[in-house]
């Protein structure tokens, strides 16, 4: 919704409304609506006729990324805490494909990286690639496998803390707390 909503701002000289009943008469001015049941941009000009312009196909619309779904596991022998992701399309189904995601580790759900990284390893479990690491186990970028999922080992010696935070473009998200004791 941010994309359209953005790119209806864009467009300038047009008074803009969200419905999703665009039956409305207005008159003397251009009308543009963004069609939420229709996923469409309503137009109208001078109070004529609306013509309907799809913005994007429902396959399509789909392939956007909604909140994936984080399973925490819990300490481990060896320090370990497996932190697994499913990645989701926008309308909350498994991603039937592989996607690129930044991750990132913070102290505070959804904040800015932590200032101290794990005292240990943070590493790729069964599921996913490491594509590349912007700052040593805090920041990485990461490439689901083929059904959108990912994990992390994370290794912690020490009483400890963190949340994992995923970007997937369209909006970023948070995990439940991993806990060392």
């Amino acid at each position: 919704m941010r994309v359209i909503e953005q790119t209806l701002r864009l467009l300038k000289g047009l008074r803009l409304k969200n419905t999703s009943t665009p039956d409305v008469s207005v008159s003397g001015e251009a009308l543009l609506a963004y069609d939420a049941t229709l996923n469409a941009v309503v137009a109208s000009e001078n109070g004529g006729a609306y013509s309907r312009v799809p913005l994007l196909s429902n396959a399509a619309f789909a392939l956007l990324m909604g909140a994936p779904a984080f399973t925490v596991g819990v300490e481990s022998g060896g320090n370990v805490i497996n932190v697994a992701v499913q990645l989701k399309d926008s309308q909350g189904v498994n991603l039937a494909y592989s996607a690129v995601v930044q991750v990132w580790l913070s102290d505070t759900a959804g904040a800015a990286l932590s200032g101290t990284p794990p005292s240990s390893t943070v590493v790729i479990g069964t599921n996913g690639v490491l594509v590349a690491s912007y700052t040593a186990k805090t920041h990485l970028l990461i490439r689901s496998n083929t059904s959108g999922q990912f994990d992390l080992n994370i290794t912690e010696a020490g009483a400890k803390s963190f949340y994992i935070n995923v970007d997937t473009g369209q909006g970023a998200y948070f995990s439940q707390q991993a806990t060392w004791a």
